[in-house]
């Protein structure tokens, strides 16, 4: 058997590394606000913090993966990429989002409602609309070291900004002055800072003149069809909780979410392999579909035995999941089993999305994500009721194996 190539071996153990270590970064972080913020510090805290999220997940998740996708193209075919190309994009992102900065100082009271639901949350969204801005500055600046597949500052950065903004949090932790306000302020500090810091160490990288005014905007054109994708995708992720708790129990609702709680933790790895694979398919040698099939091969071999570990922890794991999670949350492991297939599906499957958006289809997948949101509202209608939390789990594992598994169907038939 073929073995994967083993500098993605090594550039995919950077990757998880470094996010692991970012992650402990995080848990850390959130264990000094819980015990250092006010309630009320703490809640605000969220609430922005969700609005940033919410906003960058709609305006520039998809336009940034449709930049690295093509920054990679350009620099393997020409050793350089065109930074315009990332300077226009983050003068689109920012300006969207400072649309709604107006709409947040104008129609303050509004927004909240609509995107929390409470009047009272209005300063929460209008700092979650600076923080916005932030946040967009630094996944651009991450998304060209991954475009140009250097791993090590695609790293450093993410590990920058998490240690920064612990170690500053320490700092005014010290100095006995933390409040909500504050908090924020050194998110956005700390973003922006780490994306400049990196647009000085990738400018080393920039030359290549490829694109003008009308070529961007047909860019931007592209990019919405994944934009759209990404956005079905994020309504897929947050159908089943909204179901479960709408049919069913309190304690079903629990049991769910431990459940749900290792089943993402179960595809944390999957981020790290995306982070890898996108710039490589997107690659013009990476073009040729021998090539494909025979990455898509090796993969399928590596990643086939996973699916024995899940057997038998299915089969024997059982007391150490009580006894993690407490006796009350036994019937959790059923779902769990459920979750633990989704899991080697997805990672069977799943990073050959990226094949797809190397090859710039993002109208298939878009397509693809269209029909797995009418089966999910379809089946979680139909089957949470009945069979609560274990309906909703098998639900969420068919609708995201439909996005893979038709990426799947979908190369395999153009290749034909």
């Amino acid at each position: 058997m073929k073995r994967l190539p083993s500098i993605f071996l090594r550039r995919l153990a950077l990757v998880s590394v470094g996010d692991l270590i970012a992650k402990g970064f995080t848990a850390l972080t959130v264990i000094l606000l819980i015990r250092s913020l006010t309630e009320a510090d703490y809640a605000f805290y969220v609430s922005a913090e969700a609005v940033a999220f919410l906003l960058t997940e709609v305006i520039s998740n998809g336009l940034n993966i449709a930049l690295v996708r093509t920054l990679s193209f350009q620099h393997s075919r020409h050793g350089a990429i065109d930074l315009r190309l990332p300077a226009r994009l983050f003068l689109f992102e920012a300006a969207g989002i400072a649309l709604i900065g107006v709409v947040a100082v104008t129609f303050p009271q509004p927004l909240a409602v609509l995107i929390l639901g409470k009047t009272e949350a209005v300063h929460a969204v209008q700092w979650g609309v600076f923080y916005a801005l932030a946040l967009v500055s630094f996944q651009l600046g991450r998304a060209m070291f991954q475009a140009v597949e250097n791993f090590r500052g695609f790293t450093f950065l993410l590990l920058l900004r998490q240690g920064g903004i612990f170690f500053l949090i320490l700092v005014n932790l010290w100095l006995g002055y933390l409040t909500a306000p504050l908090l924020i302020g050194v998110l956005i500090g700390v973003n922006i800072l780490s994306a400049l810091f990196g647009l000085v160490k990738i400018r080393a990288v920039g030359g290549a003149s490829a694109t003008d005014s009308a070529w961007f905007w047909s860019f931007l054109r592209q990019a919405a069809w994944l934009i759209g994708y990404f956005v079905l995708l994020a309504v897929i992720a947050r159908l089943d909780v909204l179901s479960v708790s709408r049919f069913a129990s309190t304690l079903e609702l629990a049991e769910y979410g431990t459940a749900a709680r290792y089943y993402s933790m179960g595809l944390l790895f999957l981020g790290s392999v995306h982070a890898v694979l996108l710039p490589r398919f997107a690659r013009a040698e990476m073009q040729v579909p021998d090539v494909q099939r025979r990455f898509i091969r090796q993969w399928f071999l590596a990643t086939s035995w996973v699916i024995l570990p899940i057997v038998l922890f299915d089969i024997w794991g059982k007391p150490l999941f009580v006894w993690l999670n407490g006796g009350k949350y036994a019937e959790a492991f059923s779902i769990w089993i459920i979750f633990s297939v989704g899991i080697w599906f997805s990672l069977m499957f799943s990073p050959l999305v990226n094949i797809l958006i190397g090859q710039q289809r993002y109208r298939t997948l878009f397509f693809l994500s269209c029909i797995s949101l009418v089966i999910a509202l379809i089946g979680y209608n139909l089957v949470v009721p009945r069979w609560g939390g274990m309906g909703a789990a098998g639900v969420a594992v068919l609708s995201q194996f439909v996005i893979n598994f038709g990426a799947f169907t979908g190369l395999v038939w153009s290749k034909r």
